[in-house]
């Protein structure tokens, strides 16, 4: 991966950060391929909802960045690391700034979810859950709004700190929301659930149907293939036809699949794709057991 062999240079670019990077430069002009860290201080800040999306101070490092990093060394720039570290954003958040904007969500959410009675009678350890899958959408708005400001030829990355349970992280970096970033671990590899060369796919279910107890069950499936070696890559039910290409297999819990879901498997199917089912047959046209599949390997 040319990421990895890349030389990490760390550009300040907090709110204390002066951004004269002069120092950092004559370093670049002794490598072949450089990774600039955009260090925006993440770790020392949060967020509130009246500056949220509001604050200029990321755009000007990137667009100092562009004027003058990227205008020198475009050539031998492999991408920017917007980010790098753990992956509870609820520090980023604080509960008790949010706490009002998280409850409007969770009302939405509750809405679409199967299992109503479920989150309204839920714990303070549900809760905190539910608060840190809200926390990464927030994150990655910030994400995508630093996004819009770099060259569109500028591979942006983020590298998170890869120490949660598979499914959780799938959820929270669903490519519904990363699919323009290149998602890495802290050494630069791919992360266990986004392999790009797989050629299994794992239609993950839409939030309102993925509940910790769903998740549970997925994470058991993910760990399984990961214990197997075998390669796959999590995919949002929404989107399946957009992200299949390069895929022969889809792996589907039947419990959470909706219609839509259904259909665009049929789709699947239609292209020569076959369909491994967790759970309760779909009698679709190419379609395995889980066990069966299992059993291959």
């Amino acid at each position: 991966m040319p990421f990895s062999k890349a030389k990490q240079i760390i550009l300040p670019s907090g709110l204390s950060a002066d951004l004269h990077w002069k120092a950092q430069e004559s370093l670049a002009f002794q490598e072949s391929s450089v990774l600039w860290h955009l260090d925006f201080s993440f770790s020392t800040m949060h967020f509130s909802p009246q500056d949220f999306l509001k604050s200029q101070v990321h755009l000007i490092a990137i667009e100092h960045f562009c004027r003058t990093i990227w205008s020198n060394f475009k050539k031998n720039t492999a991408g920017v690391i917007l980010y790098q570290g753990a992956t509870d954003f609820s520090r980023l958040f604080p509960k008790e700034l949010w706490l009002e904007s998280f409850f409007k969500w969770l009302d939405l959410f509750i809405q679409n979810v199967a299992s109503e009675h479920e989150l309204r009678e839920t714990s303070s350890i549900f809760l905190d859950h539910y608060y840190e899958l809200y926390a990464a959408k927030l994150f990655a708005e910030v994400m995508q709004r630093l996004l819009v400001f770099l060259p569109e030829e500028c591979a942006a990355l983020i590298l998170i700190e890869a120490k949660e349970p598979l499914a959780f992280l799938a959820q929270k970096f669903s490519l519904e929301w990363f699919e323009s970033f290149v998602l890495l671990d802290l050494k630069k590899d791919h992360l266990p659930f986004l392999h790009q060369e797989a050629r299994l796919g794992i239609c993950f279910p839409p939030d309102a149907h993925c509940d910790q107890e769903m998740l549970v069950q997925i994470n058991a499936v993910l760990s399984h293939l990961k214990q197997k070696q075998i390669a796959f890559r999590c995919i949002p039910e929404s989107r399946l036809n957009h992200f299949w290409n390069g895929l022969d297999t889809i792996l589907v819990f039947s419990k959470t699949l909706s219609n839509q879901g259904k259909r665009q498997l049929l789709g699947f199917c239609a292209t020569g794709g076959r369909v491994v089912v967790e759970g309760e047959g779909l009698c679709l046209p190419q379609e395995v057991s889980m066990l069966d599949f299992l059993q291959i390997f």
